[in-house]
């Protein structure tokens, strides 16, 4: 079995940033101890290899800022996953203090490391965010390597997301962008309503792609996001929260790409294969080229569903494809 992702959130709360929308505030859960995650870690990681799974990638995420753990602690954890071969990849997600401390950035040098702003202009990102040190503007941050740049979408900056991307994307030291649409709990915290005052709703979609197409080329819709590629050649991705995905959109009374009512299918289940197919129609009926390609995208990713369920992967098929064409011989 193949997996997407494994995000592994460390529980103590110890942040130096002040994030207006910040998720652990927002959603206050009960943490463990370090020696209680790493158990974990551990167990899971086992069952991982007992099962011979294997992950995309592993991501060190925190309830707060990850780096603001010792560096013995961060080297047990890299060292573990590292050495379990049950990953492909991995990042580390970070306010921005790894490029502030040389030994734990050494520490990660090989990893993807992920921030998330809401400009290119590092002074007004460190105000925006309150923290102390400004890494962005830091010999550490632009002479690194394998950095990740997740873009914060709010009403005030949306219609200047396009320069946003255009400097990050001239940055060497910059590999892959995001944009990040916030995810509001809804509750009564006062992150809650910041988001509710300042923040891009999902249903808004429309309006974020047709500012990245500006500039920028689409490429596919694959695992829950709009994949988008950069004049100098790099990817661009705009992200669903599980609770938010495209596959909601036709549900949702303030938006919805279809014009008319879809029956929904079951994914694994041949059922969700015709629900693409009928999308797919749809689009071809309005004649929306954008649309119809991500609905491509979604049947395969159907037709994925489906075959898993015998085990096998989306790699088999297309063999079996490649030598019904080399045969010539179509059914």
């Amino acid at each position: 079995m193949r997996l997407k992702d494994y995000v592994y959130v460390l529980g103590e709360y110890n942040c130096d940033k002040h994030c207006p929308y910040c998720i652990a505030k927002m959603n206050k859960k009960e943490t463990l101890s370090f020696d209680e995650e790493l158990n974990l870690l551990n167990e899971k990681l086992k069952d991982f290899k007992e099962k011979n799974v294997k992950i995309e990638h592993f991501i060190l995420s925190g309830n707060g800022e990850p780096s603001l753990y010792k560096y013995e602690q961060l080297k047990f954890i890299r060292d573990l996953v590292m050495e379990s071969n049950v990953f492909e990849d991995y990042r580390i997600q970070t306010s921005g203090n790894l490029f502030m401390d040389k030994e734990k950035l050494e520490l990660f040098d090989s990893w993807l490391k992920e921030i998330t702003v809401v400009t290119s202009n590092a002074k007004y990102d460190q105000e925006f965010y309150n923290y102390k040190k400004n890494y962005l503007s830091s010999k550490a941050f632009l002479n690194s390597h394998r950095i990740r740049v997740n873009i914060v979408i709010l009403k005030n900056n949306l219609e200047h997301i396009g320069n946003v991307i255009s400097y990050y994307d001239k940055l060497e030291c910059v590999e892959t962008m995001a944009l990040k649409i916030l995810d509001n709990s809804l509750n009564s915290t006062i992150e809650s309503k910041w988001i509710s005052e300042n923040a891009i709703d999902y249903c808004q979609i429309d309006e974020i792609i047709n500012e990245v197409l500006k500039d920028n080329i689409f490429v596919n819709f694959i695992n829950k996001k709009f994949v988008f590629k950069t004049k100098n050649s790099k990817f661009l991705t705009i992200h669903y929260s599980e609770n938010n995905t495209y596959d909601v959109f036709n549900l949702n009374k303030d938006f919805s790409f279809h014009n008319r009512k879809i029956k929904k299918g079951i994914y694994g289940e041949f059922s969700k294969i015709e629900e693409e197919l009928d999308e797919a129609r749809e689009a071809l009926e309005q004649e929306n080229k954008l649309m119809y390609l991500i609905e491509l995208s979604d049947i395969v990713g159907a037709i994925e569903g489906v075959i898993e369920r015998f085990g096998l992967d989306l790699n088999d098929l297309i063999k079996f494809s490649n030598k019904v064409k080399e045969s010539k011989t179509y059914e």
